[in-house]
């Protein structure tokens, strides 16, 4: 498969947690290519389980090894030219005014050597949408924005535990 014209995930940060269902929202920070020239943006508003963020952590190794087998652990796609916040700075409900879209899978496809990435496949529903319609799109990764995120998730599952707990305490 050609990944010419794939959009690249450049980052994300993650916000407000939604602590009775387990999910924190989260933005994310791509390129898309147009014509002669990119765009570089974010898509807000998506609400990712922890069950998903556990997934991608759990297949950390085999990624990180399929990559290095094939010489694509190193960056080659250009870094972002737009500021990524911080990981923790993410939307809130009221910042994305309730336009959300809930995260159905999150899936790595292949390895991509020649460009340093892996290409990933993200499928998302919007929430409040009656029809139920998924939306599904492929994407590159870069090895250092999948190093990033990697690293990130230990930390935003704690924020999710935390919130879990803090919820709970409230409830009781």
């Amino acid at each position: 498969m050609s990944h010419k014209n794939t959009d690249q995930i450049l980052g994300f940060t993650f916000g407000e947690v939604l602590a009775d269902n387990g999910c924190v929202i989260a933005d994310m920070y791509v390129r898309t290519p147009r014509g002669q020239g990119e765009l570089e943006g974010k898509r807000s508003g998506i609400v990712i389980h922890r069950s998903v963020l556990e997934e991608i952590l759990a297949a950390k190794d085999q990624m990180l090894a399929a990559m290095a087998e094939v010489g694509a652990n190193q960056d080659i796609l250009q870094p972002a030219r737009i500021e990524i916040p911080e990981w923790n700075q993410g939307p809130t409900l009221r910042s994305t005014g309730g336009d959300l879209f809930l995260c159905q899978s999150f899936g790595i496809s292949e390895v991509v050597a020649e460009l340093g990435a892996v290409a990933a496949v993200i499928e998302v529903s919007q929430l409040g949408d009656p029809s139920g319609q998924f939306h599904q799109g492929d994407y590159l990764i870069p090895h250092h924005v999948l190093l990033t995120l990697i690293d990130t998730i230990p930390q935003v599952l704690a924020m999710v535990d935390e919130a879990g707990s803090a919820e709970a305490q409230v409830v009781h």
